[in-house]
């Protein structure tokens, strides 16, 4: 998908837009785990965000699995290269921001206390 148009005036704009992180691992005699979390940054100062994820080992005669899920909502601004999130539910939360881009393909990528998200959508490098 392509990503929305991006608000005038400053602020953190060229930050809009759907940003995912995900992973996987499967076990050699058998399991996993998998996860994806993604957050939304939109124009007007809201952010959404989203974790699955989901483990099971495997074993002669034995199985066992766990899945969990998450989800929040609120509002985003941007002072300098620190990215704060405030919940709706009050919790307030404050990353430091790097932009760098994706060693393989370049994509753009949001990095918040180091851990790294890549677009979701279309966007050309940093």
């Amino acid at each position: 998908p392509v990503a929305p148009a991006a608000p005038a005036g400053g602020g953190g704009r060229e930050l809009v837009g759907k940003w995912c992180k995900g992973g996987s691992f499967s076990a050699n005699a058998g399991g996993g785990s998998s996860s994806m979390t993604c957050f939304e940054l939109k124009a007007d100062g809201s952010y959404s965000y989203e974790h699955e994820g989901s483990m099971s080992a495997q074993a002669p005669g034995m199985w066992g699995g766990t899945s969990a899920q998450a989800a929040d909502a609120g509002r985003w601004s941007l002072e300098g290269n620190r990215l704060t999130a405030q919940s709706r539910s009050g919790t307030v939360n404050r990353y430091q921001l790097e932009k760098r881009n994706h060693p393989k393909n370049r994509d753009p990528m949001l990095c918040l206390d180091g851990d790294c998200y890549t677009t979701y959508w279309q966007k050309a490098p940093w």
